[in-house]
């Protein structure tokens, strides 16, 4: 008994305080009560692992200025992680019952990088000869490939397979869009 005793406490005081456990209590029950109000499983993780990195950052989850004070002190972080940690928070006091002023961040838009065309011709001179083929189809603007359809499926319609038998040369063509490249095979 004495030995489960020292090793509660060693673990107690390698964590912290008292006041960690039972903040990762709150957190657990935090995650079953969003799994209980329909969240994700994604948003339940991803909301947890902000919580626990602002508990390791040395924020205090039952004091919102604490929480504010570790939020803004984070130099690494963008304005959109910092967005999300508000987010993840608000929806914590809001299970316990709390409210607080939480802070403005602004998430930034940022553009997509788009590959010169010099560098495109690099990527495909690098690949092996299947993936180069599908690599310059795609550059001259064909939706076909070895791995695709025409690329307006998903986009409102539906697929629809045609088959046509050749009786004169013996084989069957099967077709999945008007737009498509055919796929021939020898008629069984």
């Amino acid at each position: 008994m004495a030995k489960v005793e020292t090793r509660n406490q060693e673990n107690l005081t390698r964590e912290g305080t008292t006041q960690t456990v039972d903040i990762k209590g709150k957190i657990v029950e935090f995650a079953f009560w969003m799994q209980k109000q329909g969240y994700k499983e994604s948003t339940i993780q991803g909301r947890m692992v902000r919580l626990d990195a602002l508990m390791k950052r040395g924020a205090i989850l039952s004091d919102p200025e604490s929480v504010k004070k570790t939020i803004a002190l984070q130099r690494t972080w963008s304005d959109g992680t910092k967005a999300n940690v508000v987010d993840a928070y608000s929806c914590f006091l809001e299970k316990e019952g709390l409210t607080w002023n939480p802070p403005r961040y602004t998430r930034l838009e940022t553009i997509p990088f788009i590959p010169s065309e010099a560098e495109l011709n690099q990527l495909i001179g690098s690949c092996g000869k299947v993936l180069s083929t599908f690599f310059f189809s795609r550059t001259q603007g064909d939706r076909s490939g070895p791995w695709g359809t025409c690329g307006n499926h998903g986009q409102g319609h539906k697929q629809r397979s045609k088959n046509h038998n050749d009786q004169s040369s013996g084989k069957r063509t099967q077709t999945t869009h008007s737009n498509c490249i055919g796929r021939t095979d020898k008629k069984t």
